[in-house]
């Protein structure tokens, strides 16, 4: 008996800013996306190009928990979210990062 294949949430990305090149680390919410963000560093806004969903997809190496959910979904793969694996960060960030708008209730149609 094989073991379902699983997609593996992640609670937190880090994105690069296409200005100054900095590297800022964002908490990640199951609920919501990132639409643009302002970088620490040379204060430029950081908005999601026309190609992709939300910063963290366009500016990291990771996808967005709403991306990898919907892919989860289409590939009937088990979820997983880190916080429910790592040991040392148990607990869920209940905070946006500075300088970040949240777009909630991103739902996925089903027919």
């Amino acid at each position: 008996m094989s073991r379902k294949k699983r997609v593996i949430i992640p609670n937190s990305a880090t994105i690069k800013c296409p200005h100054c090149s900095k590297n800022t680390r964002v908490s990640l919410f199951n609920d919501t996306y990132i639409g643009n963000l302002t970088c620490k560093k040379c204060k430029q806004k950081i908005e999601t190009p026309p190609a992709h969903c939300c910063v963290v997809c366009a500016f990291s190496k990771k996808k967005c928990p709403q991306s990898l959910i919907l892919e989860a979904k289409i590939k009937n793969l088990e979820i997983k979210y880190q916080s429910e694996i790592s040991k040392t960060n148990s607990v869920k960030p209940e905070t946006t990062p500075a300088g970040a708008t949240q777009v909630k209730n991103i739902s996925l149609i089903e027919s």
